[in-house]
């Protein structure tokens, strides 16, 4: 446990060893005062009863009782140390030293009478049984209450720097002025009595002396010497309340004045006054420290507020800009959703057209299956021409060569069309190439029924497979014209491949210049068939990729139509979270408005607030602390 900074015990005082000192002998003079004035020894027997041997052991007794009590309870209670236990300790101790004094001193005044018969017995006096007791109880309850009250106040003045609690008081103040009240009166009755002997002598001792002289010269006298010790006795009781009392007064008129710098009230009283000093100076304490942090509050609070007063000027500021901005976004979010309703509809035209798109493809996929099937019939019958024209080779071989310029242009056609498929992944360059093929494999046609038709009776068949494949290529065209309606929206890339389209039919207008001038030579007929079996290879390989394109068509606008039907739910999805986007920013919109209302309350509540601390702050500094 700490040892607090009171724990350096005072000196005890002499003054308090004789105060102790009169509680013990303090009652010596009023009981001889009494035994003269009484009458009940003469002067000269009072006198030889106070220098006897008895009275000067018991005296020295008395005294050497009053020492010792001092000095064992003085020492016992000087070694406090500070901590909690000492303190229960040593108050413990002051209670049993305060009981003590009087018990002792009433034990020591027992045996007084005592030692009064034994001083008669020396002396050759007659011992009155009574009185001695009386005197002795009477002188002791007047004079020795005065001085034990003394002791006890000077005592608790030089205790101040022991802790005090409720527990530690021995005689509260309504039990001191009861006790008091009690034995002045007893006190009283007793020197009363002890007054009262004279009625018994003065018949014998004192002839002719009336009572009413008895009453006058006697038991008046004592009586009122008795009240004036009882008066003296409450007086001082009395006087040391007041003197406490004055002391709570002046500190509650300095609190009163705000005047919180005072100092820690010493316990100089162990009774509800000094509960009293100790309540007071918690509260001074308490006080002292609520106004400091009030004070430390105050100009923080000061400080706070003008802070709080300029941000809610910029708060406000902020949330006017924010409201404009909410204003502002609204507008486009309303925007936004005209725009999303747009784009849905947009968005569904498109995955009809695609439907659509689709349908046609299937359509397409069948032409070119049966047109297939179709152009290996007619490569089977060229060849079999073919052998048959084998004598006109030598006009044949020149048309090879034309034929093989031609092939290679339509190759290059055929290249750059693929070119244009790979870099825009179009179907318009798919109904494009079937366009192409279709009037090549028209004009291939209208060449074999024109070799037929000079061939004669060995051409019908060739002729009928002719027309055949014409209506094949008919029918393709047309397909091919159905898609060119679907996807014009691609005619960036078909420019191209048109470019290149006019290339290839530049070069088949040589190949067809070149046939007419080897129509006109005799083996018209062999060059015809070298070219027709020539441009059949190329139609079969075309259709070959035609096919395969449009596999790849069909699976990509199945993708494509899943693909804008995805399209389609998120677009259904976005219109509705701008729906809820839109409904949100009017909340939001309606939400700003009423934190604008706020923030101009909050900057005229924040500017009162300012004004109050600022009252509050001035009202706090006229208390004085320090």
């Amino acid at each position: 446990m700490p040892v607090s900074e009171n724990s350096v015990v005072p000196k005890y005082p002499v003054r308090l060893r004789i105060d102790s000192l009169l509680v013990f002998v303090s009652f010596h003079l009023l009981f001889w005062f009494l035994y003269a004035f009484c009458g009940i020894y003469t002067p000269a027997q009072v006198f030889g009863l106070l220098f006897s041997v008895p009275y000067a052991v018991y005296l020295c007794s008395t005294l050497l009782a009053c020492f010792a009590l001092n000095e064992i309870m003085i020492r016992k209670i000087s070694r406090y140390d500070g901590t909690e236990i000492s303190a229960v300790d040593t108050n413990s101790l002051v209670k049993t030293f305060i009981l003590l004094q009087i018990l002792l001193s009433l034990i020591c005044a027992l045996f007084f009478p005592l030692c009064i018969k034994k001083s008669c017995d020396i002396g050759g006096l007659i011992y009155l049984t009574h009185d001695p007791w009386f005197c002795t109880l009477g002188s002791f309850l007047l004079s020795t209450t005065l001085s034990y009250l003394l002791l006890v106040e000077n005592l608790d003045t030089w205790l101040k720097w022991l802790p005090f609690k409720k527990e530690n008081i021995v005689f509260s103040s309504i039990m001191r002025r009861l006790l008091v009240l009690a034995f002045t009166s007893v006190g009283i009755v007793m020197v009363t009595m002890a007054a009262n002997r004279m009625m018994e002598i003065r018949e014998s001792e004192y002839p002719g002396m009336s009572v009413w002289d008895v009453y006058r010269s006697r038991l008046i006298p004592v009586s009122a010497l008795g009240i004036i010790y009882s008066l003296l006795d409450m007086f001082f009781e009395a006087q040391c309340e007041i003197k406490h009392l004055k002391r709570v007064v002046d500190v509650l008129e300095d609190i009163s004045n705000k005047d919180y710098s005072l100092k820690p009230l010493d316990v100089t009283l162990r009774t509800e006054y000094g509960m009293l000093f100790n309540s007071i100076n918690k509260f001074i304490a308490e006080m002292r420290s609520f106004f400091r942090n009030l004070q430390k509050t105050s100009k923080d609070t000061h400080q706070l507020a003008e802070q709080m007063n300029g941000n809610s000027e910029s708060t406000a500021a902020a949330v006017t800009q924010i409201s404009s901005s909410v204003s502002n976004i609204k507008k486009d979010i309303t925007a936004q959703s005209e725009g999303v309703g747009k784009t849905q509809s947009t968005i569904m035209q498109i995955q009809q057209s695609i439907s659509r798109l689709d349908n046609d493809i299937v359509s397409q996929a069948a032409s070119v299956t049966q047109s297939s099937a179709a152009v290996d019939e007619m490569v089977a019958n060229i060849k079999s021409v073919t052998n048959i024209l084998t004598k006109n080779s030598t006009a044949v071989n020149d048309l090879g060569t034309a034929a093989d310029e031609g092939q290679r242009s339509v190759q290059d056609a055929v290249d750059s069309a693929g070119i244009i498929m790979e870099k825009s992944g179009s179907l318009l360059e798919a109904s494009d190439v079937i366009q192409n093929i279709a009037s090549q494999t028209n004009l291939l046609a209208m060449n074999a029924a024109i070799e037929a038709a000079h061939a004669g009776e060995s051409g019908k068949g060739f002729s009928v497979v002719a027309d055949e494949i014409r209506k094949l290529a008919e029918q393709s065209g047309n397909q091919g014209k159905a898609i060119d309606a679907e996807l014009k929206k691609l005619n960036e890339s078909i420019a191209h491949v048109s470019e290149t389209t006019k290339n290839v039919q530049s070069h088949f207008k040589k190949i067809f210049d070149l046939a007419n001038t080897v129509r006109d030579q005799e083996q018209v007929v062999i060059s015809a068939m070298q070219e027709q079996e020539t441009g059949s290879n190329q139609v079969l390989d075309a259709m070959h990729q035609i096919n395969d394109v449009t596999v790849a068509i069909k699976s990509g606008s199945s993708e494509m139509l899943e693909g804008a039907h995805g399209i389609v739910m998120e677009m259904q999805e976005l219109a509705k979270v701008t729906a809820k986007i839109n409904q949100t920013m009017s909340e939001i919109e309606a939400g700003t408005e009423s934190i604008n209302t706020l923030a101009s309350e909050t900057k005229e509540s924040s500017r009162r607030n300012s004004e109050s601390v600022s009252l509050l702050e001035s009202a706090v500094d006229k208390f004085k602390l320090e």
